[in-house]
């Protein structure tokens, strides 16, 4: 392996560090997570899941060792702490490494575990090494087995049976090497039977010459009747790229309600898989980006598996392009043959503000039940001049109008938010507050 390894110096880099940092005994699956990758190599644009979204640029990196932020940037970060405040329990990660004085649990209830993996009780660790330390599809998810490889450090969120927050969980992974760095983030959320919850993941650089690059993966287990609102937005600066994948297992008539939002970074790959075991499994899953910038390129792929009877599940994803910018919108619903009694939809909405910018949709539906009710749609378009005539001839600038049409455009998604205090943080971050 280490021949294989001297292909890619950041690769090897990475691995020694880890290699010396053993975590919960499972030296052996890493090594073997990692032989898996090298065997399958960099994801390339003749694979039909990759073919517009060019990672060249990955394997031949020179990656740096991480610095420890300077004083201003933790100053930075503490006033933002500050001055935004949402009331949460709160886990601050800076560049992958954990800041307890910058955390805030007071408001955790003593039965529920919530803390960054390198802090883990030992009476957890049985439960984190069967749910950290699986096992994924290495074709189709090469950077979930390189994140189960080199991963430093993540947070474990465990609510047990009948257990409900009374806040929402607010994870903040926070960006500030100037110089090109690599983090590995795993993340392992386990909600028993009848458990409830809001968080929201938020990853966001301080500065706009970051040069971060994040592999994050999340594991999603929802027992039966378990009830998860799950946010994650993505802020990062112009020169960061961020690589996520999240893996849902649903039980029965366990609820999984997900927004995500994006608005930051140079290039962003997210693979959201869902997996409805159970009958009667509920997911609603939607979605907004926006790429802004020569460059930006912004790829989401989404899957959900009907595995199990009368489960239902929606996509809604909506997408704003402008300049010389690019997105990917790929939604698969794979019905499976006894999984009758389906309701599927998604949906895929776009507006392109800028002849040079690219977007490319792909609703999939692969049904093998006969007895199940789904649909699928894209739509891609310029806004309404029509629309844009009519307000301006009522005395609103250019500007404005544009801006209001937008915000109706989205308001949709903020909507689908279901905790208020969490829906009016992402507005203000995506920048469409009420005022706009």
């Amino acid at each position: 392996m280490m021949a294989e390894l001297a292909h890619h110096n950041w690769l090897t880099q990475h691995w020694l560090e880890i290699a010396a940092r053993e975590f919960c005994g499972e030296a052996d699956f890493r090594r073997a997570q990692l032989a898996l990758f090298l065997k399958r190599g960099f994801p390339t644009r003749h694979e039909e899941s990759w073919k517009y979204t060019d990672m060249s640029a990955l394997t031949q990196a020179s990656f740096m060792p991480r610095e420890a932020p300077a004083h201003t940037l933790c100053a930075a970060i503490q006033a933002l702490l500050t001055s935004h405040v949402l009331p949460a329990i709160r886990l601050v990660f800076i560049d992958g490494v954990f800041y307890a004085d910058f955390s805030d649990t007071t408001q955790l209830p003593l039965e529920v575990t919530y803390c960054a993996l390198t802090e883990l009780p030992a009476t957890q660790l049985t439960r984190v090494s069967q749910q950290v330390f699986q096992q994924h599809d290495a074709t189709r998810y090469p950077f979930a087995l390189l994140n189960a490889a080199l991963f430093s450090n993540g947070f474990f969120l465990h609510i047990p049976a009948h257990c409900k927050l009374s806040v929402p969980l607010h994870v903040q992974f926070f960006t500030t090497q100037a110089q090109p760095v690599f983090c590995a983030l795993r993340n392992s959320i386990h909600m028993d039977a009848h458990a409830a919850a809001d968080i929201l993941i938020e990853h966001i650089s301080i500065g706009h010459t970051v040069q971060n690059t994040t592999n994050d993966f999340t594991s999603i287990i929802l027992a039966d009747h378990a009830q998860l609102n799950h946010i994650r937005l993505q802020a990062l600066a112009p020169t960061a790229s961020q690589i996520a994948n999240v893996f849902v297992e649903q039980g029965e008539h366990s609820q999984f309600n997900s927004q995500f939002f994006a608005c930051g970074g140079k290039l962003a790959r997210e693979d959201v898989v869902i997996n409805q075991a159970a009958r009667d499994a509920v997911c609603q899953l939607s979605g907004l980006s926006l790429t802004m910038h020569d460059g930006q390129h912004f790829d989401h792929h989404v899957t959900v598996e009907h595995a199990a009877a009368h489960g239902t599940s929606s996509m809604r994803y909506k997408t704003i392009l402008d300049n010389k910018s690019s997105a990917v919108f790929n939604g698969r619903v794979h019905v499976h043959p006894r999984a009758q009694k389906i309701n599927a939809s998604q949906a895929s909405h776009n507006i392109l503000l800028s002849p040079s910018a690219d977007i490319y949709t792909k609703p999939e539906l692969e049904i093998y039940a006969d007895d199940v009710k789904c649909n699928h749609g894209a739509t891609v378009g310029q806004l309404d001049n029509d629309a844009l005539f009519y307000l301006q001839a009522r005395g609103i600038p250019a500007d404005q109008a544009k801006m209001l049409l937008l915000t109706a455009f989205v308001e949709e998604i903020f909507a689908s938010v279901r905790e208020a205090t969490l829906a009016e943080y992402v507005r203000v971050a995506m920048g469409y507050t009420h005022a706009s």
